[in-house]
């Protein structure tokens, strides 16, 4: 944690340069950019975790300095690629438009809530299931790892969405906006399903790829039943949370991620984890439970705000949704 808590920054330069990018429409650059560190971030993994190529053996640290300097390069490259696309005159800033920044703090503050409130709920079940002993702790986290892999493939939509719909949006063309919001998210159902499937077919292959304990793979092929049971809850929340950005709307996921993952879903899984007596299945039970609630609370925003598409109006310069 001392050591890999030193990439923030990076994270913070990159994610701005590869939005700007993707509502330029240009993805795969930074696409190239992230392939190429993950590359680099293996090799790094290799000469300074394990000490190959006459690297020092610095074991887990080793790890955390590999990803810091993966991540850091990462962040360079995309800068470097802005300036040789963008050619400024001068390192000088451009003065700043106050107005404007005080608009992006009114959109982006509700995001990272959503954000912090989602993936906090997940990292607090993480805390309970410590205390259940190592088998519980250890399949909890191979299974974190597989949901949040296929997790990309929806949260890609989601960008997608926010672009597409916010284009259309500023264009004057509404019934579009609405068609490329339900696009992304019908997608990210069907795509979801299948790896739903892949779950329920085969999750005793997928867990021995990380782990040959026999108690491990027992309870973990429970848990990516229930893993199984909200890929679709959790493509549909993710996608439709983007076409609701497209729109300037920031605050319906961050209200419906603190009512389904909390009241709903954290507390739940306590219930049916320690009071019930199911353990860490009864735990990702109620993490289930709040990620379908999510999905509903959002699609009906998301309905409610284009079911007459005719009513949606480009956002003029300076307002904020």
């Amino acid at each position: 944690m001392r050591t890999i808590i030193w990439c923030q920054p990076s994270l913070f330069v990159f994610f701005v340069v590869q939005r700007y990018w993707q509502a330029r429409h240009r993805v795969l650059p930074m696409t190239a950019i992230i392939l190429a560190a993950n590359v680099l971030n293996l090799l790094a993994c290799f000469a300074l975790g394990l000490g190959r190529w006459g690297f020092p053996n610095l074991g887990v640290r080793g790890l955390a300095l590999a990803t810091v300097c993966s991540r850091y390069s990462m962040a360079l490259a995309g800068l470097a690629y802005t300036w040789w696309k963008l050619r400024p005159a001068s390192l000088r800033l451009p003065r700043l438009d106050w107005p404007v920044q005080r608009q992006f703090f009114r959109l982006g503050l509700p995001a990272a809530s959503h954000t912090a409130l989602e993936i906090g709920a997940f990292t607090i079940a993480t805390f309970f299931v410590a205390d259940l002993g190592a088998v519980p702790l250890a399949a909890h986290h191979v299974s974190l790892m597989m949901a949040a892999t296929t997790f990309m493939f929806p949260l890609g939509m989601s960008s997608a969405a926010a672009v597409r719909v916010g284009t259309f949006i500023g264009a004057g063309q509404p019934e579009r906006a609405r068609a490329a919001g339900w696009l992304c998210i019908g997608i990210s159902i069907v795509v979801m399903s299948c790896f739903a499937l892949g779950y329920v077919a085969f999750p005793r292959v997928l867990l021995r790829c990380f782990t040959r304990d026999a108690g491990v793979i027992d309870l973990g092929a429970k848990i990516l039943m229930l893993v199984a049971l909200f890929q679709v809850a959790d493509g549909t929340q993710v996608s439709t949370t983007g076409a609701l950005r497209g729109l300037g709307n920031t605050r319906s996921a961050m209200i419906a991620n603190l009512i389904g993952h909390y009241p709903i879903g954290l507390a739940l899984g306590v219930v049916l984890c320690f009071l019930c007596g199911f353990g860490v299945v009864g735990l990702w039970t109620g993490l289930a439970a709040g990620l379908i609630s999510v999905a509903v609370m959002l699609l009906r925003a998301w309905h409610s705000a284009t079911r007459r598409a005719s009513q949606l109006q480009p956002i003029a310069a300076g307002e904020v949704v």
